[in-house]
């Protein structure tokens, strides 16, 4: 299942360099920003936003998939970043 941009906790930014980080803020898409589970149990649609600030800009499409996002191969290297940071931040 692609990322769910209609969900509340889907969240996507573009940086000034033009980098986009596509994500959840829960944490529950492994395969971010490719996918997210299939039948996600915190799937909520969006129903407002509040609050918030629009820019101009639409949502970028979604990258193309590499390699290795069928087989686990991919989720496994972004955990082990993320887990690398995680340790270069303590």
């Amino acid at each position: 299942m692609p990322m769910r941009q209609e969900c509340k906790h889907f969240e996507s930014r573009t940086y000034r360099n033009g980098e986009t980080v596509r994500k959840c803020d829960l944490d529950l898409a492994p395969d971010a920003p490719w996918r997210c589970p299939d039948n996600c149990p915190s799937y909520e649609r969006r129903l407002a936003d509040v609050a918030w600030t629009h820019g101009s800009l639409v949502t970028p499409a979604t990258p193309e998939e590499p390699p290795g996002v069928d087989d686990g191969t991919a989720a496994a290297v972004l955990d082990e970043a993320e887990d690398f940071l995680n340790e270069v931040g303590e």
